[in-house]
């Protein structure tokens, strides 16, 4: 499910974010006299600033900021609660590495087998589709993100309703993991403005279906 869309995604933020300290060393030892340099250099910094606030964004609901560290680009916030210690026991990780949650985007153009198959779900059980996300895990290292196959449990996440959702009168969460299986998902909270479903995979599309 991991496709083009959500590739250049992550290489947007990677090239925003962690370009700024090279480049910045780079232009720091160049002197211009028309200011070129530093007006690179502020290109660069304000880049690197979008797209920390896109991810602060997107990992904030009700105004609690997701303790689950990651790249939170999709435009439905999402965000767990919990302690890093109960992160930590649902998704073992060896002592200097992080788990590392990612977000982005699911529509019929960027991923139409999981747009699809979530609308069908969402349909079968009496909703109407909605908005749809991708949320994967991995364990953040030195070198390359290590992909995780399972998780020891559950961890609760909290997704945030936009004002139309809320006022549709009941919202569920579909799922669909690779090989095509789906799900749907109730919500276990109270606040009319947000929908809490435990999350148990490391890599799923997910829908806001109401009725």
């Amino acid at each position: 499910m991991i496709n083009q869309m959500a590739k250049r995604v992550l290489s947007v933020a990677m090239a925003a974010a962690i370009a700024v300290t090279p480049y910045a060393s780079a232009l720091a030892a160049t002197t211009e006299p028309d200011g070129r340099a530093a007006a690179a250099q502020a290109a660069i910094e304000e880049a690197a600033k979008a797209v920390a606030a896109k991810s602060l964004a997107g990992s904030t609901v009700a105004g609690k900021k997701s303790t689950a560290s990651g790249s939170y680009f999709a435009s439905v916030p999402v965000a767990t609660t919990v302690t890093k210690q109960e992160i930590d026991e649902v998704i073992p990780h060896e002592k200097g590495e992080q788990v590392w949650v990612q977000t982005w985007d699911v529509t019929s153009k960027t991923a139409p087998a999981a747009s699809a198959a979530l609308d069908a779900a969402a349909e079968a059980a009496g909703y109407k589709p909605g908005r749809k996300l991708q949320m994967n895990f991995k364990i953040k290292t030195t070198g390359k993100p290590k992909m995780i196959t399972s998780f020891k449990g559950s961890l609760p996440f909290k997704v945030q309703l936009n004002k139309k959702e809320a006022q549709s009168g009941e919202v569920a969460v579909v799922k669909v993991v690779p090989g095509g299986a789906t799900e749907v998902l109730q919500d276990t909270d109270t606040n009319p403005y947000t929908v809490t479903v435990n999350v148990s995979d490391p890599e799923a599309a997910y829908e806001l279906a109401t009725k």
